[in-house]
């Protein structure tokens, strides 16, 4: 239970607690036949995950809100309930987008932002390894590199051989790397030299 069916967002990534009902609205159904190549924007207050299929013909959008995810985590310091959850912070666009209708989209969002420096892309990659807590906030594991390990059927296999790790919080002003992000480009430069 719980895979990726063509959408971005599948229910055992998110329904870790609460009932099934809280995710009424979360749909399985393949509505593209696979994503093969992702793309990482963000703006100061959310990240856009869009992936294409290999045609580029057809494109998903999942939008992740970064500020709602230090909102909730600032304002109540001392339970376990003010932490927010993943499911919160996470919205898959139900549309489907044709490459038109994506740069259209796009263009609609680094308007809306320009203020505070527009959409920016940050990665191009494979797709999203998961998303992880680490004490103030999640991550999203992005793979950013991968390698051709084999076929089966006339289906490519391939193998990850990098990932990047991009933190749900507003951008903050100082763009000096944080340890935890330093420690992971360590590790990555170890596990794939």
């Amino acid at each position: 239970r719980g895979a990726v069916r063509g959408g971005l967002v599948a229910e055992g990534v998110m329904a870790r607690r609460g009932s099934k009902d809280e995710y009424k609205g979360i749909t399985l159904e393949p509505v593209v036949a696979k994503l093969d190549k992702f793309i990482l924007y963000e703006t100061p207050s959310y990240l856009y995950v869009v992936g294409g299929d290999k045609q580029q013909t057809s494109y998903r959008v999942l939008k992740i809100d970064r500020s709602s995810a230090v909102a909730a985590t600032s304002a109540g310091s001392g339970g376990s309930d003010a932490k927010p959850r993943l499911a919160d912070l996470l919205s898959e666009d139900e549309c489907v987008y044709n490459r038109q209708e994506l740069k259209d989209m796009l263009e609609m969002v680094h308007e809306g932002n320009k203020l505070q420096g527009g959409l920016v892309r940050v990665a191009t990659g494979y797709g999203i390894l998961g998303f992880v807590r680490f004490l103030g906030c999640f991550y999203l594991c992005f793979i950013t590199q991968r390698r051709k390990v084999g076929s089966i059927g006339g289906n490519n296999i391939y193998g990850i051989k990098a990932t990047e790790m991009y933190p749900i919080k507003p951008v903050q002003q100082s763009q000096a790397q944080s340890w935890g992000k330093q420690v992971v480009g360590a590790v990555n430069r170890r596990l794939n030299p």
